[in-house]
């Protein structure tokens, strides 16, 4: 176990790969206040309950962040299902149906609270994007691309990179007041390895998402209208630009740490998670294997 202790936040992470690592170097070097600690999976599942380690563990973290392959997260989940822990699970949450159902079975039976790992969620441009669709008028619809050269032996690209934006789908679809029930999956497919899904909601909108492996990195959303006008959301350069001929707009963000601010957030207050809703729209991407 690798071991740092110089704060008051706690924080461990139950998974020994190059993410949890990368977590703990962005908290180091900003000198964030958390104190943190990395496990591997199979380490802490190898844990008696009732052994010292097991209990401390429980005991002092205020945060476990549970980021490792969906199969060896289960377990980890179940684990800790009675321990009245807050807990961060990493995406994805699931690889195919089977996984899925058990994820979903353990929401009903834990103790301690879930969170996704949505550090977008909690960033400056997305704030922004959300007030920018409420003021443009004659929306009709949203297409996203997430794309990366990332591969992983355990499961394709499309797990890796989907999951940012049906995060970002449920937070707008709540901070709108939206009727879930009112989502449909209207189409789904896997072709040159990426998944391609596509939504209907409140009647008349629709989301659209190609995510998956592309040698370009690439991380957008487009905000569609009914005049063929439309504002781009540039994840990876962080601007906002609007297509409008007679009043095009163009907005640069600075550099901000969402990874921190949802920390602080899950920390300090207790947000709620649409878990209905983040099943639903899973079943759309691992119903695809």
């Amino acid at each position: 176990m690798t071991r740092r202790t110089w704060s008051v936040n706690r924080i461990l992470f139950i998974g020994n790969g190059n993410w949890s690592h990368k977590v703990c170097g962005i908290l180091d070097s900003n000198e964030t206040g958390w104190a943190n600690e990395v496990i591997s999976a199979r380490t802490f599942l190898s844990l008696n309950e009732s052994s010292e380690e097991f209990l401390r563990i429980c005991a002092e973290f205020h945060i476990i962040w549970v980021a490792s392959t969906p199969s060896l997260q289960l377990l980890v989940l179940e684990k800790l299902s009675d321990r009245q822990i807050k807990i961060i699970v990493e995406k994805p949450l699931a690889s195919n149906l089977a996984e899925l159902q058990v994820f979903s079975n353990l929401l009903t039976q834990s103790n301690s609270k879930i969170y996704l790992s949505q550090p977008w969620t909690y960033s400056k441009i997305w704030h922004e994007t959300k007030q920018k669709i409420r003021s443009i008028t004659g929306v009709t619809g949203f297409q996203a691309t997430r794309t990366g050269n990332l591969t992983r032996e355990a499961f394709s690209a499309e797990y890796d990179w989907a999951p940012h934006d049906l995060y970002l789908l449920a937070d707008y679809l709540k901070s709108a007041r939206v009727d879930t029930s009112s989502l449909l999956l209207t189409g789904s497919v896997i072709e040159n390895k990426q998944v391609r899904l596509q939504y209907s909601f409140a009647s008349s909108l629709s989301f659209e998402l190609a995510a998956g492996f592309s040698n370009d990195r690439e991380s957008y959303w487009k905000i569609i209208c009914d005049n063929s006008e439309a504002t781009i959301i540039d994840f990876e350069r962080k601007t906002i630009t609007g297509s409008s001929p007679s009043s095009p707009t163009h907005q640069q963000f600075t550099e901000d740490n969402p990874l921190i601010t949802m920390l602080g957030v899950y920390l300090l207050d207790d947000p709620e998670v649409d878990w209905d809703l983040i099943v639903k729209l899973y079943s759309g991407l691992t119903g695809l294997q």
